[in-house]
């Protein structure tokens, strides 16, 4: 293997006298940049090098890059009232405006929030403001996947009911503000609702069958939007309901583990029984262990293969297809996965120091084949190429970083620029990709200047 950095821009000068550091951010398509800065007491945006205007405050957890990377908004105020910015263009002014709502469509093209006028809540999609209402469910407004929908939670008195595309739907005492799914299809829609003592999943504007609480009010679409499973809980017990049929009661089921395969005909999770945790696959158990690893089991890309972690003793087995491949003192949480062929599966390890004042080192295992220890490998930087060839990742040591690909190190640099945003409520890492022609491009900073680097792998 041979590599070469085929080019190097400079994106930005960052001042970082006046930066706030925690606000910086690449966008999720990697070709943009935004971040605030102060000016005395006033603050400002940066977006692309461009400064927007100086407000007395803007609220830095409301500022995001759309899904696409088009745009970028927030929160800020003008004196004693609010408005919302999208790049540098406000819109509207309002008494308040709820800080965690503003929410993009996935396209980029629409955005909505929730704004608060004489003791009402109204909900504002494209710059039109809704009906007004005692309360919106935590300021949250719910696109569909290709942002042609909506939808979100409203209260009257002590009744609440769902808005689903400006119509209102029927009351309930209390719904999960957690559980507002649309399917991938963007057809179907479901959420979890409360009358009296019961819970229920509603599907369509139908009600499911009552339990004593449906588990963090989760609900998974399978990908081609036909199947809903979600883990009820009864008894004491848990078990997951599919499509309304109740499969198997557990102890207990873990959270997030929930997961349908890529073709929809798979369903797997991790239960607890009486003597064991296992993983559920198809319906069927597999090996015993003591604990299940957050985050497994997971399906490949083609659906044909599965792997997930068992904690036994002080050791994590990782088990591919239900078989041992390989133990480990730990694996990083998040970082099992597949390569997009399905050939391959990598994930980060963890080496325990038995000395005293040291600490624990970390690697990345490629097909069983172990790296060399870091002190960390960042967070979501472990990514197969698209033709599933190479693997890289941006591992730290003492005091410096390296674009680490097929184990290769590559030279030292004092800092590799790598950002984290919500979308859907998961966290996406940007600053670290593949692009389409398989070249590897990533950030740096030099000196005061950003800069964007690409490296060819051959």
């Amino acid at each position: 293997m041979s590599r070469s950095i085929v080019s190097e821009t400079c994106i930005t000068l960052v001042d970082f006298n006046f930066w706030i550091p925690t606000t910086f951010m690449i966008s999720p398509d990697n070709k943009r940049i935004a971040y605030l800065a102060k000016d005395g007491k006033r603050v400002y945006a940066i977006i692309d090098s461009v400064e927007g205007k100086r407000y007395d405050y803007i609220a830095q957890d409301s500022f995001i890059f759309s899904p696409d990377g088009g745009n970028v908004a927030y929160l800020a105020r003008v004196g004693k009232r609010y408005v919302v910015v999208i790049g540098l263009n406000e819109i509207g002014t309002y008494e308040d405006i709820s800080k965690g709502s503003l929410t993009f469509s996935s396209d980029g093209k629409r955005l909505a929030f929730v704004v608060k006028e004489d003791n009402k809540f109204f909900a504002v999609i494209d710059s039109k403001k809704g009906r007004g209402y005692d309360s919106i469910g935590k300021g949250q407004i719910v696109f569909s996947p290709d942002g042609s929908r909506t939808a979100y939670i409203a209260y009257r008195g002590k009744k609440s009911f769902i808005v689903l595309d400006d119509h209102e739907k029927k009351e309930y005492d209390y719904i999960n503000e957690k559980s507002l799914t649309f399917s991938p299809d963007n057809k179907r829609f479901a959420y979890v609702a409360y009358k009296g003592k019961k819970c229920f999943a509603v599907v369509d504007d139908e009600e499911d069958q009552p339990f004593e609480d449906i588990r963090d009010g989760k609900l998974v679409f399978s990908p081609d939007s036909k199947h809903l499973a979600y883990i009820c809980l009864s008894g004491g017990s848990c078990a997951v309901v599919l499509d309304g049929r109740i499969k198997k009661f557990y102890r207990s089921i873990a959270r997030d583990s929930l997961v349908f395969s890529n073709d929809s005909k798979r369903l797997g999770y991790a239960a607890l029984r009486d003597d064991a945790s296992v993983v559920v696959i198809d319906d069927q158990e597999g090996k015993p262990f003591e604990g299940i690893g957050t985050g497994t089991p997971i399906f490949s890309p083609d659906s044909k293969r599965t792997a997930y972690i068992g904690k036994l003793g002080n050791k994590c087995y990782v088990m591919v297809d239900d078989e041992l491949f390989a133990i480990h003192d730990d694996i990083i949480k998040d970082t099992l996965t597949f390569s997009p062929d399905s050939r391959r599966i990598a994930y980060v390890a963890l080496a325990r120091v038995k000395k005293l004042f040291s600490n624990d080192k970390c690697f990345a295992v490629v097909d069983k084949q172990e790296g060399q220890l870091y002190e960390d490998i960042k967070e979501g930087t472990l990514i197969f190429s698209p033709d599933s060839q190479r693997i890289a990742y941006v591992a730290y040591k003492k005091l410096g970083y390296y674009i680490v690909i097929d184990q290769d190190e590559g030279k030292e640099y004092d800092t590799v620029v790598i950002t984290y945003s919500l979308q859907n409520n998961k966290k996406v890492m940007s600053g670290f990709t593949f692009n389409e022609m398989g070249n590897l491009q990533y950030f740096i900073f030099k000196d005061k200047y950003l800069y964007k680097i690409e490296e060819k792998i051959s």
